[in-house]
């Protein structure tokens, strides 16, 4: 696959690099060409990799990253009567249970959603089924031709629709507001379904955001709440992860990218902070997948 933008009046530029997480649905990712070659490659603190470039030192108006991966749908094998204790105490427990400025899980309306949905259930996997369920079947998505209502997660509680931004805000403030770590994941999905059915079956491949929450004992779950009921716990699709987490540290003088969810690839104009009129979204971006038997 190659990911290519092509770009306007842009002072610099950064990009998510694909990279090895777990085994849950990506393998053998390998870079195999920028162009042109990146003023820098790094990790920030979330482990998520970006390339960056100071577009106003060059002349070339696209940029790209090449790379190969091996994709397959994800489906856990999980005992809920097996779970381990959350270790309260770790950093990374204290980061994805705290409350944001877009997840507002300590808000008195999702917390006290959160408790009617959850009632007097304690284990994490019912509670997380029971909150995705109420959000598939209460939230709506949003058409095309217009802007969804908000990518927070108070304001799609009280809106009942949203993007996919917003379907997994919500759903990660209620996890949140019962002590369960969950994430934003975003990156890019195939609408591939040949892996299901007699023939190859393509739809819409483009950015996407979805979440995964944590459970003891088995580590980060995936879902997709505005993928329907069926994404609970599985992502029936191959899917690249390019973000996890939220509020990614872009640097270079910038510290937080414009949005909690980062998988576009983001830009500063020199007028204004954020997507310039004169940006496009590259031709280049194709992918193949081939089938191993």
């Amino acid at each position: 696959m190659t990911e290519t933008i092509r770009l306007g009046n842009v002072g610099k530029l950064w990009m998510l690099v694909p990279r090895t997480w777990d085994s849950s649905g990506m393998a053998n990712v390998e870079v195999t060409g920028f162009s042109p070659t990146p003023d820098d490659v790094f990790d920030e603190a979330q482990g998520n990799r970006l390339a960056f470039w100071n577009v106003n030192y060059r002349s070339t108006a696209e940029y790209s990253i090449a790379f190969r991966i091996d994709l397959a749908p994800i489906k856990y094998q999980i005992d809920p009567g097996n779970l381990g204790a959350y270790d309260t105490s770790s950093p990374e427990y204290q980061l994805y249970t705290k409350a944001t400025a877009t997840i507002q899980s300590a808000h008195a309306e999702i917390v006290s959603l959160a408790n009617q949905i959850a009632g007097s259930e304690t284990n994490p996997y019912y509670q997380a089924r029971a909150i995705h369920a109420w959000v598939v079947e209460n939230v709506r998505g949003w058409s095309q031709g217009g802007e969804p209502p908000g990518r927070d997660a108070l304001t799609v509680l009280r809106a009942r629709s949203a993007g996919c931004d917003g379907f997994s805000a919500l759903f990660i403030a209620l996890l949140r507001a019962r002590g369960i770590p969950a994430r934003f994941v975003a990156g890019i999905h195939t609408g591939y379904r040949g892996y299901f059915t007699t023939t190859d079956d393509w739809r819409q491949m483009g950015f996407h955001a979805w979440t995964e929450f944590h459970l003891p004992g088995y580590g980060w779950i995936q879902s997709d709440a505005s993928a329907g009921a069926r994404n609970f716990a599985e992502i029936d699709e191959p899917r690249i992860v390019l973000m996890r987490g939220e509020d990614v540290e872009l640097g270079h003088a910038y510290p937080l990218v414009t949005l909690p969810v980062f998988n576009m690839p983001q830009v500063d104009a020199f007028v204004n902070s954020g997507y310039p009129p004169t940006n496009t979204v590259g031709e280049g971006m194709t992918l193949i997948v081939q089938r191993l038997h």
